[in-house]
């Protein structure tokens, strides 16, 4: 990941809100967090972060974000956008408001849930 990822990662993990969960990608190692529980139990180093380009982590993050925004128009867009001319970045959007875009379907949701949670990630 990037040096912007990685830090948008830190910052997910810091929030109260954010539980590890099966399935997610752990960043640096690779592989899977296999020792993730959806009650929350960290893996064994708390210095992990979520691997943001794994497509089973942003999985994750979705199924989190979901719940979250039942009952609103979530609107989850891959295109040419006009705040980045010339480039395809995926954009969140709830009712017609802007939560967040990125290059990556993982940035874009970790973007997403902390602007719904409100980011006071550490």
């Amino acid at each position: 990941m990037n040096p912007e990822a990685t830090d948008l990662a830190r910052r997910l993990v810091a929030h109260p809100s954010f539980a590890w969960a099966p399935g997610m990608g752990v960043a640096d190692y690779g592989t899977v967090c296999e020792h993730c529980e959806s009650t929350g139990i960290h893996p064994p180093d708390e210095d992990n972060i979520p691997d943001l380009d794994d497509a089973a982590t942003a999985g994750v993050l979705l199924a989190m974000l979901a719940p979250l925004v039942e009952g609103q128009d979530l609107e989850i867009t891959y295109a040419g956008v006009m705040r980045v001319p010339g480039r395809l970045t995926w954009e969140i959007d709830i009712d017609g408001r802007f939560l967040s875009q990125a290059d990556c379907f993982g940035e874009a949701l970790a973007l997403a849930l902390l602007a719904v949670w409100g980011d006071d990630g550490r």
